[in-house]
């Protein structure tokens, strides 16, 4: 039925001319045994008119088939060999059928003019006009029908705007040849983690290619699952990646790399040669990209985000020369979520985002919670292809927090740093009520569409095949997402794997080919290409360790004492105090520098929310009123539990098994670290303080101007953060002091865990005073003498990158108060303090007519020095 159905509009008229032909031959086969009838010529010498006139029409339907594949050529960028079979199909099939049919009257004209006993000369009379009047109106009947596409109940239509809407009516039905289950793709090192939109395919040369999220390359494999080679290398340079964001595949078999964090995309050729790399076009926000001919140059589309107010508006667009081209938007509304380490608006869980895939100039989009897929080029939407037999998905917050326990996503970064459940998160934000079950989805090489749907829970159970004509052909009983074809017959998907954690790359061989292609023939099952086991979710991707966090490894010691790099006093009050460090009185410009965003990258950072990028504005011109020091280490474990065995404190936090003694005490509140600097005072007789904001940043940049106080880049080695090079990244916290001090000898201001200071909690610094002091009673967060929502600075082992810098901070009500921690326990694991101490004033200059034997003229003299 392929073949017929691939006719197009013209098989109607065709097949009409044909019934009324056989007709006529049927009825005159009749006249041949009734004597005297005048009219049996009449209808022989018509069945000979209507074989002419169907040869007539197969020819236009091969004209116009011309037409629709020089379309469809243009718009694929390339010609694959099933869009060439294709072709070959829609414009020579009419007319091998329209002279087919004309050798059928012929031969039955023939057989009919010349039989035995009919008279060699009879008048040729004019067909009857009855006749011709039923022939025109069925071929015009015929000319004006829909036309058929490929597939099982689908109805074509066209809306008032000349959109061509497929209505796939026809319930879930096998598809042909079914599916086998091939392989896995795995590197020899067996580390390799991938996202849908960090996969692309080439099934001309046969070749897989797959950003690893957890390292600088690309991972290239061939069509049978072995590894080739792997692309790139760790750095800054031509050719070298600090984190590849998304590939796909250009004219000509050429990979493009997106890298995020560096804002370029590198190309390589077929053989694996790197051929250059240019800027990003635009901003990425992501999921995925793709490029049209030429590279970047001519066009680039990607997704787009902008917040204002409550709520989020993700846009597809294509970028060129001239400008943005939107193509589809979709709103995410937000809600305040209030965890204990960040207050922000956030989008419900569930809250829609753009689902998208390309192929040639032709951008296809899921449209709404339905399936409802949408197709665009040049310059409109073109098609619309929809199943009324998968209907949007009911949510329950079950299925909600469900969905933040598996895979990689914003909250369970959220869940590590805050300590909370996914039950928390979802009562925090909320969740979406329905959810459209389409999961994703790829274009095959001649064209069609692979739809992957969820049937009844969260993750893909099928994948829905929508021919070249929008019809519906089947459906594979595979809970993957496709992302590719590394051959005509070979899919390329994403299998999540519930039972472990993990997400596979996998290989599926598909159609009439399946059965004889060997493999696993289980959906869920399979081996490694590599022959190696696969990776858990959490030894690889964002969120894991790679060693149990339960192993608790032996705390180094504490670095030996040393001279201060700047020169600066160090001194401790008692043998159970903190080291202190007497900052220089200087003052510095608070905030972060202008440029910072472009310079790093941050303004194309995916998993920096926009709303936060306020949070370090305006700059403010600080000069500090008095001298302060502040502590060399972050307050330990082992200070905090003398604090405990003393009677000071009450609460003795866990160490989460990774050891206590030098390792920076965690699970802190505001309230908590209040109480050990008034018992730290007590033992003292120094009003030991938190830091205020401006303190604490002074003391971060010690003296630069950098992002970081050793540069602008991240690099390795200098602080303890997600990807920072270190062996407690994103596992653990690390002993204080593990790592070199910055230059005025204070050590894991950035990183390691995030630093409660005085400061309450204000969305900008408008509010920062000029002389350094914390910011209390002008946060709408002061409420009769407390702070509600205290602030942090800094970063911590498992926060993001980006984080790691003197400017950024944030802050969270949870932590708050001693009855806010105890109601949530798990909660702070990235979250401690340091301390300062205010030495003294900084004066302003003595008037000339005090006498400096006079005591009143200055009042520092008899104040006592600082303890050493």
């Amino acid at each position: 039925m392929s073949f017929i159905q691939s006719l197009g509009p013209i098989q109607y008229p065709i097949w009409i001319v044909l019934i009324l032909m056989l007709v006529q031959i049927g009825r005159a086969t009749v006249d041949q045994f009734r004597p005297g009838a005048p009219a049996a010529r009449l209808r022989i010498h018509s069945i000979l008119i209507l074989g002419a006139l169907a040869a007539c029409l197969g020819v236009l339907g091969s004209l116009v088939g011309a037409w629709i594949v020089a379309e469809a050529i243009s718009r694929a960028g390339e010609a694959s060999a099933g869009l060439v079979w294709s072709g070959i199909q829609v414009t020579l099939g009419t007319s091998i059928v329209g002279f087919l049919i004309l050798g059928i009257a012929a031969v039955a004209w023939l057989g009919l003019q010349y039989a035995p006993g009919t008279p060699r000369r009879r008048r040729l009379q004019l067909m009857r006009p009855r006749v011709l009047v039923g022939m025109g109106l069925a071929l015009g009947i015929g000319s004006c029908a829909p036309e058929s596409e490929e597939g099982v109940g689908s109805v074509a239509r066209r809306d008032s705007a000349g959109v061509a809407i497929f209505d796939n009516e026809a319930a879930d039905a096998p598809f042909e040849g079914g599916a086998v289950h091939i392989a896995d793709l795995m590197t020899p090192d067996s580390s390799l983690t991938a996202l849908p939109w960090g996969v692309a395919a080439d099934p001309a040369a046969g070749r897989v290619y797959v950003a690893d999220m957890t390292s600088a390359r690309v991972a290239v494999f061939d069509a049978s699952g072995a590894f080739v080679e792997a692309l790139g290398r760790s750095g800054e340079g031509p050719g070298e990646f600090r984190r590849v964001s998304a590939v796909s595949m250009a004219p000509g078999g050429v990979l493009v790399a997106l890298d995020a964090r560096r804002g370029v995309l590198s190309r390589w050729s077929p053989g694996g040669a790197f051929e250059g790399e240019e800027r990003l076009p635009a901003n990425y926000f992501g999921p995925g990209f793709a490029v049209g001919e030429g590279g970047a140059e001519a066009w680039f589309a990607t997704v787009g985000s902008a917040t204002s107010d409550l709520s989020m508006d993700q846009t597809l667009a294509v970028h060129t020369p001239r400008g943005a081209e939107p193509v589809h938007s979709v709103r995410r509304e937000l809600a305040l979520m209030e965890l204990p380490c960040a207050s922000m608006p956030a989008p419900k869980v569930f809250a829609p985002d753009v689902v998208w895939t390309s192929r040639g100039d032709t951008l296809w989009f899921v449209n709404g919670d339905r399936f409802r897929i949408d197709g665009y080029a040049r310059g409109a939407v073109f098609a619309s292809i929809r199943r009324a037999a998968a209907p949007a998905i009911a949510v329950t917050g079950g299925m909600a927090a469900a969905s933040l326990s598996f895979g990689v996503g914003p909250y369970r970064s959220l869940m590590r740093q805050c300590g909370v459940t996914a039950e928390e998160v979802v009562d925090a934000t909320g969740y979406e009520e329905t959810l459209s079950p389409i999961v994703g989805f790829t274009s095959d090489p001649a064209g069609g569409l692979w739809v992957s749907r969820r049937v009844r829970g969260l993750i893909p159970e099928v994948i829905d095949v929508i021919g070249t004509g929008g019809g519906y052909v089947g459906t594979l009983d595979i809970p993957a997402i496709p992302v590719g074809f590394a051959s005509p017959t070979r899919l390329v998907a994403m299998r999540p794997m519930m039972e472990t954690g993990e997400v596979r790359v996998s290989l599926y061989e598909v159609g009439t080919n399946a059965a004889a292609a060997g493999g696993t023939g289980a959906p869920g099952g399979g081996r490694l290409a590599s022959g190696r086991a696969a990776p858990r979710i959490g030894s690889t991707l964002r969120g894991g360790s790679a060693r149990p966090p339960s192993v608790a490894e032996s705390a180094p010691p504490r670095r030996p004492s040393e001279p201060n790099p700047a020169g600066l006093s160090e001194f401790s009050d008692c043998d159970l105090c903190p080291i202190m460090v007497e900052l220089p009185p200087r003052g510095f410009v608070m905030g972060r520098a202008e440029g910072e965003d472009r310079r790093l990258g941050l303004d194309r950072e995916p998993e920096r929310p926009e709303f936060t990028r306020e949070r370090e504005r305006p700059r403010v011109e600080i000069e500090f009123g008095h001298r302060f020091a502040i502590g060399k280490y972050e307050v330990t474990f082992g200070e905090w539990d003398r604090c405990v065995a003393a009677g000071g404190c009450d609460y003795r936090p866990t160490d989460r098994e990774w050891g206590r003694g030098d390792r920076p005490v965690i699970h802190i509140s505001l309230h908590d670290a209040e109480t050990y600097l008034a018992w730290l005072g007590e033992v003292t007789g120094r009003p030991y303080r938190l830091p205020s904001s401006a303190e604490w940043e002074y003391a971060a940049r010690a003296g630069t101007t950098t992002a970081r106080w050793w540069g602008d880049e991240v690099g390795s080695g200098h602080a303890v953060c997600e990807e920072c090079g270190l062996e407690w990244d994103v596992g653990s916290t690390a002993p204080t002091g593990s790592l070199p001090p910055n230059p005025w000898g204070l050590h894991d201001m950035l990183g390691n865990v995030s630093e409660l200071v005085a400061d309450c909690w204000t969305s900008t610094y408008e509010e920062v005073p000029a002389d350094g002091a914390p910011v209390r009673e002008a946060s709408r967060h002061w409420s009769s003498g407390r702070c509600l929502r205290p602030t942090w600075r800094g970063g911590a082992f498992s926060y993001f990158r980006w984080t790691v810098r003197s400017a950024w901070r944030s802050g969270g009500s949870i932590l708050a108060t001693a009855e806010e921690r105890h109601a949530h326990p798990q909660v702070g694991g990235g979250t401690g303090f340091r301390i300062a101490l205010t030495i003294d004033p900084v004066l302003p200059p003595r008037p000339p007519e005090l006498s400096s034997s006079d005591p009143a003229a200055n009042p520092r003299r008899g104040r006592p020095a600082p303890r050493r």
